[in-house]
């Protein structure tokens, strides 16, 4: 009995000790698994050391773009000053301000090596022109380098380093073709051929820039004694391809990095998808294929990966609220993956400080601060920690692609990016979270062992070795299903390992390795028809309405008795994104106005047959790069006119009666005949082996689809374009029936139709709304709400995402303990009597604090920053847990609550 109150009594003195650096609670179990080296968290800057910038991160990656050189040792000193370990991060492809170009580094001009197109303009954003890097630019790369480490630095970054497709036509890159080739150069734009030959260079010559880089650095810090890394900071491929871009981010990665940062930006991720022939903006679906394609680069090595994403974006003309929808859309896709690290916020002086166009105005809103404060904490926790519960959710599905992606982009006879999203678009629909997996990692097995099902269309990028099908003949033997989409392309034809071993197309290749019995003399190819005929286009480029008038089209003189005409209107340089405007239409039969009508009206709809990825404005429509629609007109009389208010870079094609279609038919009960029209390119095969899936009509001996075995596993051709997925419903349909019949028939696993994807990572939990509205009950908080409330139910919508912390299991006991803080929190003493928190954060932010406070009443507090000065705090009971309100401190505070049990 004596024993017993002694107990109460010394438990409350009892104070317990948590060393959680830089988390808002303690640690879920399972230490993280970051690599040799890797950090949590980094951000970069162009600004010497300020507080109120400072984020709290482990890292700061010094850029200074545009400085003089002499200026940069110092603000690497005063990072380091402040305590920070600094990484000295540059543009490798670009010269900002032209310090070089211009000869403010050497006194010599050099603009031979600036980028240039076709007209001969150069290639730039702002005053940061896009350069080749010949020797003289990589030399004063090292420069950039040698001083960094001089000053200090132990890492270095070399950003975005990129060529564009639509470059080529500079002095230096025609010495560089000269030398590489042995043969003078040739215009990109001649031929496919010499394109993809164009598109090599490029991805060459930054190759060749980044390896000697990562040598020098490794030489210079070895002389010096130092250990510095080389982190590569990257886009996605799938987003350098999106925006024609070349990189080989592939081959880099097989470099000795110390590590890569996948970088997602607001801008790359509101790049348009396309389904059943809609275009839309997903900044969450295609976030996730931008972060998978990168992912997948690095999955199971041994380099550090770290994730990026931006809460605001380079273009000042959205607001506040657009630029948090978007991050937290782009941020919740990054939380689906595992990363040893991620660089939490790139350029901070955009959001934190006064004087800047971000948004309408800077700093940004309190409550989007805050907001960005809480998901700083959950980035430092979830660090180098992997383990992720997606439930009844169907994994393991892939579409292949490569480096070559970017190789084709806005050349002659160029793919389009529906290639690769029609693999894609249909399933994500669907639900079903399908990766972009890099074919150049074929032949690792610790990748593919973790794909069933593998989709594949050589129509946007060819293989540049037949090295990777060994690989992915052996996995399909070993029980793996490849589903290949085959269309046909000018690159098929380009001087080639395969054309040399006699095959038609690479996956001609593939099928003989996985042994069925496919012969290349037997492809037969129904071309599409070319049925459109040029009329009117704009032969000059034209980046204004200067050009806009009314134009008229004798429609009548040009149409077939009784037949319907349609006109199609596109970009006549797809390149450069400006495109087709037009407005007003009107249809005449001499003096009689037969229709009148302004592209959005209810009267356009009837006239409109198909429109891929067009925008509508006021009263117009507009249509560039890949984009187009067409009109269908019908009963014309010979004097009928179609007068059109039309300006731009148009381009205006006409087609003359009923488009014809190729006829599909098939006897699987689960696959429905297809219509599909003569525009796409339909490859087809004897059939020798396996079970037909589909046949042409009139020629049943045919195949257009089967499944043929290849050891354990299956193979299922099917001849369409792959782009056939993404712009029309019925392919959007096929494909998602092909996978669904592969993942019931063949790879045995389920197919699980999701309306949402709900993904744990203890404590946290991440939803993002695909169809529908999707209900979690539990005990959360909301973390997307500055102020973090505690729900027991919420709701997510279509296109809406919540990132959720669940905090059942902290509050539990009879000790208060912290559920959530913004930015850095450390809790180093707690009982029943006392809580002692550290606090820190950038300067001046607003800062946030949820406790569960056990019951207890709050009987005082005491906050004392680090120069012994109070800290204003505000703290309120809300339910049961407390809101504490208070301002950031870079030097930190100390936060001191005493309770009364």
């Amino acid at each position: 009995m004596p024993l017993r109150p002694l107990l109460l009594i010394a438990l409350p003195m009892l104070i317990l000790v948590a060393a959680v650096s830089d988390a808002a609670a303690p640690a879920p179990p399972g230490a993280p698994t970051r690599k040799p080296g890797a950090f949590a968290t980094a951000f970069q800057t162009n600004l010497d050391y300020d507080p109120r910038v400072d984020l709290k991160a482990d890292v700061v990656f010094v850029h200074q773009h545009g400085r003089k050189l002499e200026e940069i040792g110092a603000s690497i000193a005063s990072w380091k000053q402040a305590g920070y370990t600094v990484y000295r991060m540059f543009f490798i492809g670009a010269d900002p301000g032209g310090y070089y170009t211009t000869g403010k580094h050497d006194g010599q001009p050099h603009q031979e090596i600036i980028e240039r197109n076709a007209a001969g303009d150069p290639i730039a954003i702002g005053n940061r022109p896009y350069v080749i890097p010949d020797a003289g630019w990589i030399n004063y790369l090292k420069t950039l380098i040698r001083r960094a480490i001089d000053a200090g630095a132990t890492g270095i970054l070399p950003e975005e380093p990129l060529l564009h497709a639509a470059g080529g036509y500079s002095e230096a890159f025609k010495r560089a073709w000269k030398e590489r080739y042995g043969s003078d150069w040739q215009a990109p734009n001649s031929s496919p051929a010499v394109f993809f030959q164009a598109s090599k260079l490029k991805a060459e010559l930054y190759h060749r820039a980044t390896t000697e880089l990562l040598e020098f650095t490794r030489e210079y810090a070895k002389a010096k004694g130092r250990q510095v890394q080389f982190i590569l900071p990257v886009h996605s491929p799938v987003g350098y391809a999106n925006w024609k871009l070349v990189y080989p981010t592939a081959r880099a990665v097989q470099l000795p990095l110390d590590g890569y940062i996948a970088q997602v930006w607001t801008g790359p991720a509101r790049f348009p998808l396309m389904h059943a022939g809609r275009e839309r903006t997903d900044v969450f679906q295609q976030s996730w294929l931008l972060y998978s394609s990168s992912v997948n680069l690095l999955r199971g090595s041994k380099k550090p990966l770290y994730l990026l994403a931006d809460p605001v974006e380079d273009d000042p003309d959205f607001s506040w609220d657009q630029y948090r929808k978007w991050y937290e859309q782009g941020l919740a896709a990054s939380l689906l993956f595992p990363a040893d690290g991620y660089e939490v916020l790139p350029w901070p002086d955009r959001v934190y400080l006064p004087g800047y166009s971000t948004g309408g105005k800077t700093p940004a809103p309190a409550p989007y601060l805050a907001e960005l404060g809480n998901l700083r904490a959950v980035l430092a926790d979830l660090a180098g920690k992997d383990a992720l519960d997606w439930g009844e959710t169907t994994l393991g599905v892939g579409v292949l692609s490569g480096d070559t992606l970017m190789w084709q982009r806005g050349g002659p006879q160029g793919s389009s990016v529906r290639s690769l999203q029609g693999l894609v678009t249909p399933l994500l629909a669907d639900g079903i979270p399908v990766q972009i997996v890099p074919l150049e990692r074929a032949g690792d097995p610790r990748l593919l062992q973790r794909f069933q099902i593998l989709l594949l269309s050589y129509d946007a990028f060819k293989p540049l070795s037949p090295d990777a099908h060994v690989a992915l003949a052996q996995w399909t033997r070993q029980g793996g299903v490849l589903i290949v989409f085959a269309g046909a392309d000018g690159y098929d034809d380009i001087p080639s390992w395969w054309r040399e071993a006699g095959f038609n197309a690479p996956h001609e290749h593939l099928f003989q390795l996985c042994e069925l019995g496919v012969k290349p003399a037997g492809r037969q190819v129904r071309l599409g028809l070319p049925r459109f005929e040029p009329h009117l286009a704009e032969t000059k480029r034209v980046r204004d309405l200067s050009n806009r008038e009314n134009r008229t089209i004798p429609i009548g003189k040009l149409a077939a008795e009784g037949q319907p005409v349609y006109v199609r209107f596109a970009d006549a340089f797809p390149e450069d994104g400006w495109g087709s405007r037009l407005g007003r239409v009107i249809v005449r039969e001499g003096k009689k106005i037969r229709a009148d009508f302004k592209p959005g009206s209810v009267v356009e709809k009837l006239f409109l047959t198909e429109d891929l990825g067009s925008q509508l404005g006021k009263d117009y429509r507009f249509a560039d790069g890949e984009r187009s629609f067409t009109y269908r007109f019908n009963r014309l009389k010979p004097e009928t006119t179609l007068e059109v208010d039309l300006g731009n870079q148009f381009q205006v094609t006409v087609a003359v009666g009923e488009p014809p279609q190729v006829k599909l038919r098939t006897t699987i009960a689960s696959l429905k005949s297809l219509e599909v029209p003569r525009r796409y390119p339909v490859t087809s095969y004897p059939l020798l082996l396996g079970q037909p899936l589909y046949q042409i009509e009139d020629d049943p001996a045919r195949g257009v689809a089967w499944a043929s075995p290849s050891g354990q596993g299956r193979v299922l051709f099917c001849g369409l374009p792959a782009s056939f997925g993404a712009e029309t419903a019925a392919g959007a349909d096929l494909v998602r029936s092909l996978v669904r019949l592969s993942a019931k028939r063949y790879a045995k696993m389920p197919y699980h139709r999701r309306s949402a994807w709900i993904v744990r990572r203890k404590p946290y939990v991440i939803a993002a709304g695909l169809t529908g509205r999707t209900k979690l009950r539990g005990v959360y908080l909301n973390l997307l709400d500055p102020e973090m409330p505690l729900l027991d139910e919420i709701e997510v919508a279509r296109g809406e995402v919540a990132i959720l912390k669940d905090v059942r299991d902290l509050m539990r006991g009879n000790v208060p303990r912290v559920l959530h803080a913004t930015h850095r929190a450390r809790v180093v003493a707690s009982n029943q009597l006392v809580t002692e928190i550290r606090l820190a954060g950038p300067e001046g932010s607003p800062g946030i604090l949820r406790l569960f406070p056990a019951n207890k009443t709050l009987r005082e507090h005491r906050a004392i920053d680090a120069d012994g000065k109070p800290v204003e705090v505000e703290i309120v009971r809300q339910a049961r847990t407390l809101l504490v309100r208070y301002p950031q401190k870079a030097k930190g505070f100390k936060l001191t609550l005493r309770w009364t049990p």
